[in-house]
C-alpha cells in the first residue's frame, strides 16, 4: 500500500519557501546573513511560538518593505512589525504567493468582514462562504472558522 505524501511544515520548508519567494521578488538567490543552522533554528523557535503561515507571511511582508535587505534574522528580530493581522494566515499566504483577481477580491472582502466592529449574523455567514470559496480555490480542506 503506497504511503501518502504529506507536506510537512517545518523550519526547513519555511526556509526553502522564503528562499524561493526571495528569488522571485528580488531576482537573486537568498544569501544567508549568518550561519544557516542559526537561521533555521530561529525559524523553528518562531514557528513554535506562532503559526507556520504567520511566520511565512511576516517574512513576505519584510521582503516587500525592505527588498534586498530583508533577511530571516532581521525579520524575526522585529517580528511584531511584520506579523499579519488576520485570522487565516494560511489563506493569506496562498493569496500572496498565488494571486488571482478573484482571490484578491475575496480576500479584501474577507478582511473587511474580519475588521467589522459589530458583525451581524449575515456577516458571519458571508465570512464562512468567502472562506469556503478561498479554500476551494486553493484546494485546502474546508475548515470553518467563524468570527469571534
Amino acid at each position: 500500500m503506497p504511503k501518502k505524501l504529506k507536506k510537512t511544515l517545518t523550519s526547513n520548508t519555511a526556509f526553502a519557501e522564503f528562499s524561493n519567494v526571495y528569488k522571485e521578488y528580488v531576482g537573486k538567490e537568498y544569501v544567508v546573513a549568518t550561519f544557516i543552522g542559526r537561521e533555521i533554528s530561529m525559524l523553528k523557535k518562531a514557528i513554535d511560538n506562532n503559526d507556520y503561515y504567520t511566520i511565512l507571511c511576516a517574512l513576505y511582508e519584510s521582503l516587500r518593505k525592505n527588498g534586498e535587505k530583508a533577511s530571516i534574522p532581521f525579520t524575526l528580530g522585529g517580528l511584531s512589525y511584520y506579523l499579519p493581522d488576520c485570522k487565516r494566515p494560511d489563506l493569506y499566504w496562498e493569496v500572496l504567493t498565488n494571486p488571482s483577481p478573484s482571490s484578491k477580491l475575496l480576500w479584501r472582502s474577507l478582511i473587511r468582514l474580519e475588521t467589522k466592529w459589530f458583525p451581524k449574523s449575515s456577516d458571519k455567514q458571508a465570512y464562512s462562504n468567502i472562506v469556503t470559496k478561498l479554500e476551494v480555490e486553493y484546494g485546502q480542506k474546508a475548515i470553518q472558522k467563524t468570527l469571534a
